[in-house]
């Protein structure tokens, strides 16, 4: 139950004006609103789907050297929020020395420059941490083959077998929004209201999936 009795309301953090609330959540495939009148409040109720969160999940975000490991991609920028039962409890923010050179739009893009990096960890000095905050979770990404399938490269190259259970939130977004032309993490978080500390950085990009 919300109650609106001003012109905005406050939802996860951030005002809304009441039209664009009303606008936003009655396109919701999850969400019913009812009015009542008299004391002017929305009610708003779950319809029931079948979707239940795991207690133990982390977000995870990569910013990389190209496209796909397979073509010589490599990690430069590794971001990971841990949430237990509905609480973030440990996060993991961290660039990577990815022995390798970083492409002039990547650097342009991300704000990394290979001087920003010469004197990071590799990959290999950090997976023992990425593993331990990793550990007995639900993986969770935008466009997750991506981010997962460069994590998995990675820790093969240093013969360990990466495997976990794992969702996408941008097909989430499909499934529960589907009105919504764009599933680009750019255009949920305009749809939203969510704000990024520093987009394609990879802890903010991440912490953006857990909001």
């Amino acid at each position: 139950k919300f109650g609106l009795l001003g012109e905005n309301v406050v939802l996860a953090n951030s005002e809304w004006s009441k039209q664009k609330f009303l606008t936003q959540i009655s396109k919701s495939s999850i969400i019913d609103v009812i009015y009542n009148p008299i004391d002017t409040e929305y009610f708003l109720f779950k319809k029931k789907i079948n979707i239940d969160l795991p207690k133990k999940i982390t977000f995870v975000d990569l910013e990389t050297t190209g496209g796909s490991p397979k073509t010589g991609g490599r990690i430069i920028d590794i971001g990971i929020l841990r949430v237990e039962n509905g609480k973030v409890v440990s996060k993991y923010n961290q660039l990577i020395n990815p022995e390798t050179q970083i492409p002039i739009f990547v650097q342009r893009m991300t704000g990394i420059y290979e001087e920003d990096v010469w004197t990071m960890p590799t990959f290999s000095q950090v997976k023992k941490d990425v593993l331990e905050i990793l550990k007995d979770t639900v993986f969770v990404a935008h466009n997750v083959k991506f981010d997962y399938g460069f994590l998995k490269e990675e820790f093969l190259k240093e013969e360990v077998d990466f495997c976990m259970p794992y969702f996408c939130s941008a097909k989430l977004s499909r499934y529960l929004f589907s009105d919504m032309d764009s599933h680009k993490l750019d255009s949920i978080m305009e749809r939203f209201d969510i704000e990024c500390e520093s987009r394609h950085r990879a802890f903010s990009d991440a912490k953006v999936v857990w909001e």
